[in-house]
């Protein structure tokens, strides 16, 4: 347990210990993937106590018909670049630092919530999804490059 509380260093990245915060779905987004208020709040709660070193902030849809569920935050836009500085200002100002993970859902997004026919890396449906058992349009080397 001793190691835990020391700081790490890692080339040019220095964390206060070595305590991370997986990421969670908070599902506090305005809709649209815009991040809130209460994520800040959310993130600066969670880092004001100096507990964690480093904060995985929830996974965030990179293209909208990669978005998991009907309020998971977006870096799908350049417009949402200031509310993500939100909460890394947030985190940061409580000694902490933070890294973003980013994802496309897949054969597991649904049309109930991207509003388009899912797109993933083949047309077999998800097996995970057993309640809503369609096939995916199957990704392609021109869609790859819209996606990312």
């Amino acid at each position: 347990m001793g190691y835990l509380h020391e700081e790490l260093i890692v080339n040019t990245l220095k964390l206060r210990n070595r305590l991370v915060m997986a990421p969670v779905a908070t599902e506090k987004t305005t809709g649209d993937g815009r991040v809130t208020n209460e994520h800040i709040d959310f993130y600066k709660e969670k880092s004001k106590n100096e507990n964690i070193g480093l904060f995985i902030v929830e996974h965030s849809y990179i293209s909208k018909e990669g978005k998991a569920s009907p309020k998971q935050i977006s870096v799908a836009d350049d417009s949402d670049i200031e509310g993500l500085s939100r909460i890394a200002e947030v985190i940061h100002s409580n000694g902490a630092k933070a890294v973003l993970q980013i994802s496309h859902a897949g054969s597991a997004a649904s049309e109930e919530v991207t509003g388009m026919r899912a797109i993933g890396p083949s047309s077999v449906p998800n097996p995970r999804k057993v309640y809503f058992q369609r096939q995916c349009a199957m990704m392609t080397l021109k869609n790859c490059g819209q996606v990312c």
